[in-house]
């Protein structure tokens, strides 16, 4: 139900371009086609959708899943996330690669963005509402660890006040 590139529905926020490549880590990087990968991350205000404690329950903004094309790519047109207590900034993404009806790989992680980014969209509407400094740094988050840095985004300005950012996939 959620086979769709565009998953803002009607959160604000800065716009935010996702590309994502998967690539076969066992066959010289070829791209992989047709493998499904879902993203879902906070809005602005630091809440999921489809949580009951948040209270939105059956609402499903910011969550959307695309099969990737013969370039092993799919994209997503959404909006930067927000930050909630004691997680870094982050967008969560799962890869699943199916053998025929069966899925023969699932693979769930996420992407960060550096403190100094977060600072920089965190200053603007509708994030400066809530303060502009996540609680959680990349450094003193859980899940970033040690090879954090291998899971960053780096979006640029897509020359209208949002940004694009790919990152890409290896899968085995």
């Amino acid at each position: 139900k959620l086979n769709r590139s565009d998953v803002r529905e009607d959160q604000a926020g800065t716009p935010l371009a996702l590309t994502l490549y998967v690539f076969d880590a066992d066959n010289d990087c070829a791209p992989v086609k047709g493998a499904q990968v879902d993203i879902w991350h906070a809005n602005a205000s630091g809440l999921y959708s489809d949580e009951s404690a948040n209270g939105t329950s059956g609402q499903r903004w910011l969550r959307g899943y695309q099969l990737t094309d013969s370039d092993g790519r799919a994209t997503f047109r959404t909006v930067y996330p927000g930050w909630y207590s004691g997680r870094a900034v982050h967008i969560h993404f799962k890869v699943r690669v199916y053998d025929g009806t069966t899925e023969a790989l699932e693979f769930t992680s996420q992407m960060f963005f550096t403190d100094a980014m977060n600072s920089e969209v965190f200053a603007k509407a509708p994030y400066n509402t809530r303060g502009s400094t996540p609680d959680t740094s990349d450094e003193t988050d859980s899940i970033y660890g040690t090879d954090g840095a291998s899971l960053l985004l780096h979006p640029t300005s897509d020359g209208s006040g949002g940004y694009a950012a790919d990152f890409s996939v290896g899968v085995s």
